[in-house]
This record gives structure tokens, C-alpha cells and sequence, in this order.
């Protein structure tokens, strides 16, 4: 029989605490590392509210002892039994900042204090942080500061996705891969969705003048950033209003159906739908439109796509993304194929029309040719669990350009 825990708040833990921790590592990266804490008291360990425990670390400063940073929390769930172990994976963030510096990972009871006395309830390990900086190709930049995840990402997945971002939206070389065709690097992207493509894709386009972003993708703090200074006006349409508003940026909001744009026609110079168009004709109960699903979506999105189009200026362009690969009803979104977006395509008479298309793997997103993406279905993230194929939604996403003609169009 384990003995009865006694109230967390009055337990004097003694817990070992062991792990293979790197001596080196990379700025900037995110490592996944498996602990193992062996109580060494002679009461059970019980994390219990409202004061429960939790497996964490810090980073300090060794010349002060300044905290440089405090990682994410590992929750204990379960009473651990004197001289009994656990195993718990903790996310272990690193700094974006070179040089020698002090890791320790303890234990800490939340709201009342950390748990570490020298090595007690906790293993201390000096870390050399290194980078590796512009001299090594993209592939070991990516691969060392963003390696592959052997297991998927959990309470640290909204942190690497915006560490990635951060740095593949200001990073030139990529840019000009996505502009120029080329693949993507080995690592690019591994084990996160469709945004790290398509954000980065868009951005690479000849965006200027007037622009739209219709269902409202990219408002956001990330992309209006880098939108604004390329733009001379930001306008954003989306069914009802959001949390996050930049009003006093200049940005323009307007709350309305894509299928009934209140914009007259050849308005804007570039008009971005970014991972919406799938949507339209579904449920979308999940984004405030209580209507129910569209008999014939197809039909639906084409007339959302002829909107869009409609209010492209001449010579401006409509910027799609989608995921993409086997046709799939998933109730709240479709995974579309390339001859529904050819079909569309094919409606609206453009005077040039590119189709690119990226899947993701394990070792992260890379170019595809049609073939290599017709039998792939996006992983609906509301029903399935997160695949050991790297897919944390859409297996492949579809990137289109679609330019209108300067003089008279039309079929």
C-alpha cells in the first residue's frame, strides 16, 4: 500500500534529479529532454491544489546570477511513492543569447516558491550557448536552431511556432527561395503547420498599394509588422470582430461575408486569402456564421473566389492559400485538390496563374510536385491526434498567385 500524501503545501521534498543535458547548444533552439525524479523522502510526493508541483528550469547569468530566462512548467499528476521514479519530458527553451551560461532544473510548488537548495531538488548544469550565425548554409542554421521534434510539441508549441516565424520572416535568404522557386531547407518548418509556409510565401510576392486580407489571417502582430511598411493601406475583412485590433495603425477593418465583399470593384492591388477559402460553404458555427453548411460548397467558394477577384484592380494580383491534396469534406474545412483550384482558376480568366505547392514531413516542409500531394488529407485537428508523419494540420498547403490583366479581361 502506497501511505496517504500529505498536504502539498507541508511536504520537505528530496527529489533526485537526472537528465542527459547538452554541454552545447544552439541560441535560440528548443530541445526536448526526458527527466527522471526519484523521490528520495520518506513520505510520498503529491502535487495537489492550490499550491501544485511542477518540473521546471531557469537560466542564469553565472558571473551574477541574473535571471536570463524561465522555462515552461512540466505539471506533476500523479503521487509519487518514496524511492519511486517518474519520467517527464520537459521543452527546454534556450536563450537567444551566446555565451557560457547556468541551467538549472528543479522542482517548484506554484504560488508559494522554487524548491531548489544547491543540488537538491535540482541537477545544475553549466551550458555553453553557441551560434553558429550567417557562415553555415540554411540547412544546419534551421536544423540547429529548429531540429526536428522526435515527439510533438505541447505546452511549447505557440513558442517555437512564433520563434520560428520571427526568424523566417526576416531572413532574406528564405525569402528569395520562396520567390525564386527554389526548395525549402532541410528542417524548414519541422513539426509545425501550414503558417510557417504560407506567411513566409506571401510575404515573398510583390505586395504594395492597397491590400486586402480577406479572412483576416493575418491580423496579427507578426504579419502587420511586417505588412505596414510595404503597404500604403492594410484592410482587413473577417465575419465578426476580433479580440486583436490595430485601429490606431492605419488598419482598416470591415465585418462582412467574403461572398458579399462591400468594396467596389478593382479596388485593391493585392488581395490575400490566406487559409480561408476552405472554410466557406462549411460549418462555421466555430467564427460567429450560425448558417448551416452550403449544399454545394464548391459553388460556394467559386463565388467567394469571384468576389475576391472582382475587386482586384487590373494588373493587381489574388493571393490564395489552402491546404491541399485528396478532396475531403472535414465538416468545418475541406482539404482541396489542385483541379478544384485549377476549375476556379479557370473561371476567373487570369492573365497568369501559379499554383505552388509545399508538403510536410518529418524532417520538416519542402516543395512537391501535384503527384507527390493528390493522396493527402489534412489532419482535422479537432477529431485526430497529432500523427508521427510531422502533420500538425494540413499534410500539404497550396499557394496561389493569380494576376489580373492590365487592359480588358474577362473570359
Amino acid at each position: 500500500m502506497v501511505p496517504a500524501p500529505v498536504d502539498a503545501a507541508d511536504q520537505a521534498p528530496d527529489v533526485r534529479i537526472a537528465a542527459a543535458l547538452p554541454r552545447r547548444m544552439h541560441v535560440g533552439s528548443v530541445l526536448l529532454i526526458d527527466a527522471t525524479l526519484v523521490n528520495c523522502a520518506e513520505a510520498p510526493l503529491a502535487s495537489a491544489a492550490p499550491h501544485p508541483l511542477s518540473i521546471c528550469y531557469r537560466w542564469h547569468d553565472p558571473a551574477d546570477e541574473t535571471l536570463v530566462l524561465e522555462g515552461q512548467r512540466a505539471p506533476l499528476r500523479t503521487v509519487l511513492a518514496p524511492g519511486a521514479s517518474l519520467q517527464r519530458t520537459v521543452e527546454l527553451l534556450v536563450p537567444e543569447r551566446a555565451g557560457e551560461l547556468v541551467l538549472v532544473l528543479t522542482l517548484v510548488r506554484e504560488g508559494v516558491s522554487w524548491l531548489d537548495e544547491g543540488d537538491r531538488n535540482a541537477l545544475v548544469t553549466h551550458v555553453e550557448l553557441v551560434d553558429d550565425g550567417s557562415g553555415a548554409d540554411l540547412d544546419a542554421q534551421l536544423c540547429a536552431r529548429f531540429p526536428p521534434p522526435w515527439r510533438p510539441f505541447a505546452e511549447a508549441y505557440p513558442i517555437v511556432h512564433g520563434r520560428f516565424l520571427d526568424y523566417a520572416l526576416e531572413l532574406r535568404p528564405l525569402r528569395e527561395l520562396f520567390r525564386s522557386g527554389a526548395d525549402l531547407p532541410r528542417c524548414f518548418g519541422a513539426g509545425l503547420d501550414e503558417r510557417v509556409v504560407e506567411y513566409p510565401w506571401l510575404l515573398s510576392q510583390r505586395l504594395g498599394g492597397r491590400v486586402l486580407d480577406a479572412g483576416s489571417a493575418l491580423n496579427n502582430s507578426r504579419m502587420r509588422d511586417s505588412l505596414l511598411p510595404r503597404v500604403s493601406e492594410l484592410h482587413i475583412v473577417t465575419l465578426r470582430p476580433e479580440r486583436q485590433a490595430a485601429w490606431q495603425r492605419g488598419v482598416s477593418y470591415t465585418f462582412a461575408d467574403v461572398r458579399e465583399l462591400p468594396y467596389r470593384d478593382d479596388l485593391f492591388a493585392v488581395v490575400a486569402c490566406v487559409s480561408t477559402l476552405e472554410h466557406v460553404g462549411m460549418d462555421n458555427r466555430a467564427y460567429g456564421d450560425d448558417r448551416p453548411p452550403a449544399a454545394d460548397a464548391d459553388a460556394e467558394r467559386l463565388r467567394a473566389a469571384s468576389e475576391l477577384w472582382r475587386v482586384v484592380k487590373p494588373g493587381g494580383s489574388l493571393l490564395i492559400t489552402v491546404p491541399c491534396g485528396r478532396y475531403a469534406d472535414h465538416g468545418w474545412f475541406a482539404t482541396l485538390d489542385v483541379a478544384r483550384l485549377e476549375a476556379i482558376a479557370g473561371r476567373l480568366c487570369p492573365e497568369a496563374f501559379t499554383i505552388e505547392l509545399f508538403r510536410v514531413g518529418r524532417d520538416g516542409w519542402r516543395r512537391a510536385p501535384a503527384s507527390a500531394v493528390s493522396g493527402l488529407v489534412s489532419r482535422d485537428s479537432r477529431r485526430e491526434p497529432v500523427d508521427r508523419d510531422g502533420a500538425v494540420a494540413a499534410r500539404a498547403v497550396a499557394c496561389v498567385r493569380l494576376t489580373k490583366s492590365a487592359g480588358p479581361h474577362g473570359c
